[in-house]
Order: C-alpha cells, then structure tokens, then sequence
C-alpha cells in the first residue's frame, strides 16, 4: 500500500486504480518492481501484484505497532515492584487498516488458486479503519495492568495520514464472501502467542 502515498480523506477507500504517488523509498521501489509487471516486460509470466495494507499477528517484527505495543506491555507485565507502568506510543489518533495474518495468508491462497485473477493489482486489506487508540486500549484492558498511555515525540511520524484503508472491492469480486478475524480476536491470540 505504500505505492499510494499520501491519501486524501476524500480517496478513500483507496483502489488499485488510484494513482501512485510514493514517498518513502520503499514505497518507490515497490512501485518500480509493479511498473516493470505492468509494463509487459515480464512476459510470459503470470503475476499478481498484492498491495498488503497493515497486516498484525504472532510474529511480527517490533518496529511494527501493534508488535511494538504488545510487546511494550509484555515487558510491563513481568516488571516487578511499584514502579510506575508507562507505554510509549507515537500518534494515536491514526486509523489504519487492519488485517490478521491468517487472513491474509488465506486470501494469497485463495487468490493464487484462481486463474482468472492472474496479470492484475490487489489490495489485500480488511476495507476498515481501525483507530490505533482503540487497539491500544483493548492490549490494555487484556493485559490486566494498570498502564498508563505516553506520547513520545521520536514516535511521531513527519508524513502521517489521520485516517488510511484499502477498497478490497475487487478481491471481493474474484472470491466472493470472506471471513475475516474480528480485530479483537485477531488481538487476543498475538497477546497469548507472543
């Protein structure tokens, strides 16, 4: 998804048909790498190109948010003594979309198994936004702990979005119905397992 760029409100949902504005340095090389499929310049090959928004679960990497706060409050959990239970965070008011590894592992399958979705651009997202501060809230509140929320500076991002989600209109239409994790679940199990 960060071939997108930056994105309006107004865009929103975003569809593979938006234009492609990067402008991250991954971002931009993720674009290349489509351009070039795009292009022609890999026939015969078959291709899909999967533009991933947020994907969460067991395992992620730390610099990650989610990972990042489960295991700032996995940390807190195992501290002993009174000191006080502080969780580092950057931009809470964010709305992102979200989607559990599972899912998202599914749908790649499930995509990879339909040959008449070869040769075309998915997003691979839940079509939601989900506040950061609500996901934060609900580590929490499964946590157990008495933790309170602060908002460090070096977390800010300069280029961060109020509010970003995917169309997932058209993979949709090559799968039908999908069954997606409940956010919450999705949170349980990555708190449980990590």
């Amino acid at each position: 998804a960060a071939e997108y760029g930056l994105i309006t409100e107004a865009a929103l949902p975003v569809k593979e048909n938006h234009v492609t504005n990067p402008f991250t340095d991954y971002g931009k090389s993720k674009l290349q790498q489509s351009k070039f499929f795009l292009s022609g310049q890999a026939q015969p090959l078959n291709f899909m190109i999967i533009r991933p928004f947020n994907i969460y679960g067991p395992g992620m990497p730390d610099y990650l948010s989610i990972s990042n706060f489960v295991n700032q409050i996995k940390l807190l959990n195992s501290s002993i003594g009174s000191k006080k239970k502080v969780l580092e965070v950057g931009n809470l008011e964010a709305e992102r979309d979200f989607l559990y590894i599972d899912d998202f592992i599914q749908i790649l399958w499930n995509l990879s198994q339909n040959f008449g979705a070869y040769n075309d651009v998915y997003n691979v997202c839940s079509g939601q936004s989900l506040p950061l501060k609500k996901i934060v809230d609900y580590l929490i509140k499964i946590s157990g702990e008495e933790i309170t929320i602060e908002q460090k500076r070096d977390r800010l991002r300069k280029n961060d979005m109020a509010i970003h989600y995917g169309s997932n209109e058209k993979i949709l239409s090559k799968l039908g119905v999908m069954e997606l994790t409940n956010w919450e679940v999705g949170l349980q199990r990555m708190f449980n397992e990590c």
